[in-house]
């Protein structure tokens, strides 16, 4: 049970006075997914009380409400699911040293070479997308990226999104 205790808060559980909160909303025949719980429930309700989903199952489904609404099936999944893609950085990826083709140690560090030759003497060579074409756990080391980047800033993003290389440069200017 949902309900008001003496200072206003929302309470659950059993009410011992007797007195129930209206749902400002239960959404009816819905067929619940949570991927990441395991959850899949057919023909099942959603409370909503303040913004906030407060139960869901059977044990809601009798409960008043200003706003019942019949979604006849269709799947409801947790608000912020996260697909978990690194859509900004693929965007930032895009005007940088593209590695995600570059296959070996020497050829990565040879493409570094070749792109700090291009840009200007104090900029920082930053690349997006090595590792597919290396050994796992393979990374190009801070002395590595030092010779390739003639001493250069250099920051190389790794394929995930989850790791980054950077020079001896580069890490003496970000402390």
């Amino acid at each position: 049970m949902i309900w008001h205790d003496e200072a206003g808060a929302l309470r659950f559980g059993p009410d011992r006075r007797g007195l129930r909160v209206k749902l400002d909303l239960l959404i009816t025949n819905a067929h619940l997914l949570d991927p990441g719980s395991g959850l899949d429930r057919h023909d099942s309700c959603i409370g909503v009380l303040q913004g906030r989903i407060v139960g869901v199952g059977d044990a809601i489904a009798e409960l008043d409400a200003h706003h019942r609404v019949d979604i006849e099936g269709a799947t409801v999944l947790p608000g912020l699911y996260d697909s978990h893609v690194h859509t900004t950085s693929f965007g930032l990826g895009l005007s940088m040293l593209d590695l995600s083709e570059v296959t070996g140690m020497e050829p990565l560090l040879d493409a570094v070479a070749a792109y700090a030759r291009s840009l200007a003497p104090d900029a920082w060579v930053i690349g997006a997308g090595y590792g597919l074409g290396l050994d796992v756990g393979t990374n190009p080391s801070r002395a590595q990226l030092d010779a390739a980047a003639d001493g250069r800033p250099v920051w190389l993003t790794h394929f995930s999104g989850h790791l980054c290389v950077l020079s001896s440069a580069a890490l003496a200017e970000v402390g």
